[in-house]
């Protein structure tokens, strides 16, 4: 009896040192579960969001490229009336004028809209404009080819493109990547890895470089992405909403 006596009494210690601990390793779970029911909950809010704002952008975007479409149907519309008013009782003179204004307009949306090659685009209107003016390009033959400039644009309007391009940076022309969002916005990547998206400012634009650790992040995922061929995703893009007439 006396031998029983003494061994539960030297084996009680330990036993209450084995619940104490078993009971801070609970406490311990449970504070970890509550930190992880936590953060779901954020990151669940946090996807709400970003689901929210997909759907905003993706409505402002379709919107944005219905306006787009719809400005250069009604320069192809004009087109076609100047062709059937010239068929029944019009003059090459009269056609003529209705395909340079339709240049005209077509060149001054390019002119007005993103940077993204404008120069380039809008000169490929001059330069018809030009054939066409000096009688080198019959009216009814550059009817086409205008239309096919047009549809060029309707391309860039729906497309993600990558390409390269010379911008104004740190007061003199650079050539960079840039990477385009249909018609919408526009970003660069420049050699020594520095990002950055071009911004209305009036009527002009302006090309800044991106000081946001967190923007940089985004814009550079793009451009890998577009690197690899992938056009379609999930890209947090700053100033990818210009404002109209800001």
């Amino acid at each position: 009896m006396t031998r029983l006596l003494l061994l539960l009494l030297l084996s009680a210690p330990a036993g209450a040192a084995d619940l104490t601990a078993q009971a801070e390793a609970l406490a311990t779970l449970r504070a970890e579960v509550e930190t992880l029911g936590e953060q779901l909950e954020r990151a669940q809010a946090e996807q709400r969001s970003q689901l929210r704002a997909l759907a905003g952008t993706q409505a402002e975007l379709s919107a944005q490229l219905r306006r787009e479409e719809l400005r250069l149907a009604q320069i192809g519309t004009r087109l076609d009336e100047a062709k059937a008013a010239l068929a029944e009782q019009g003059t090459d003179a009269e056609l003529q004028a209705a395909v340079l204004n339709a240049a005209e307009e077509l060149k001054a949306g390019i002119a007005g809209g993103l940077p993204f090659r404008a120069e380039e685009r809008a000169a490929a209107v001059a330069t018809l404009q030009e054939s066409i003016g000096s009688g080198l390009l019959k009216p009814e033959r550059a009817v086409p080819r205008l239309w096919a400039l047009v549809e060029d644009e309707l391309r860039l309007a729906r497309e993600v493109g990558l390409q390269r391009q010379a911008i104004p940076l740190d007061g003199s022309e650079m050539l960079v990547e840039v990477a385009h969002v249909g018609l919408v916005s526009v970003y660069f990547a420049t050699a020594d890895g520095r990002v950055g998206v071009a911004e209305r400012a009036g009527t002009d634009w302006t090309w800044s470089v991106l000081a946001d650790r967190v923007a940089q992040e985004h814009v550079t995922e793009l451009f890998d992405q577009l690197r690899k061929n992938v056009r379609e995703g999930w890209f947090d893009l700053p100033g990818a909403l210009p404002t109209e007439g800001a």
